[in-house]
């Protein structure tokens, strides 16, 4: 037998993912993919705001080069973009944003399509939560018993009857 070995030094264990997209982690943690930060420019120097629109679900990053606002004071709104050197990944921590639209993040959504509208805002909208499709199924669960149910009675009177017709 012949084998050819791995090369393991041209591994990669990320996807690559060509069109904008951020990374929703579990631990509220959003991360950039490299064409996001190459088309906004995102470095470790910026800083983002983050906003919701409750009508269409959809989540809203402000790329910003500076803190401070228009009036020279700290924004409090805008947070720090952060970098993961081995990996020259950018992300911002967003656990309390999560919180704050009660966002489930229990079991992480993982990456999502971007676009970027006319302002520059970059705008994701993260699919439907586990949760809620948990509940859905549940309740889809519910009515598929209850047939059952109705099933095993019809069959349990059918038996019965013809117990009846045998005496």
């Amino acid at each position: 037998m012949t084998f050819e070995f791995f090369d393991f030094s041209k591994a990669t264990t990320r996807s690559v993912n060509k069109s904008p997209s951020i990374n929703i982690a579990k631990s509220g943690r959003i991360s950039f993919n490299r064409a996001l930060t190459v088309l906004k420019e995102i470095t470790q120097e910026k800083y983002v705001m983050i906003g919701f629109d409750k009508k269409s679900n959809k989540i809203a990053i402000k790329v910003l080069d500076t803190n401070k606002n228009e009036k020279g004071e700290v924004d409090v709104r805008a947070i720090k973009v952060n970098v993961i050197e081995k990996t020259n990944t950018f992300y911002v921590t967003a656990t309390p944003f999560f919180r704050s639209i009660e966002f489930d993040l229990e079991n992480g959504v993982g990456s999502v399509s971007v676009e970027i509208d006319k302002d520059g805002l970059i705008i994701a909208q993260p699919p439907l939560q586990e949760k809620l499709h948990i509940e859905e199924l549940d309740g889809k669960k519910e009515e598929a018993d209850k047939k059952e149910e109705v099933k095993k009675e019809e069959s349990k009177k059918e038996t019965d009857k013809k117990e009846e017709v045998k005496k």
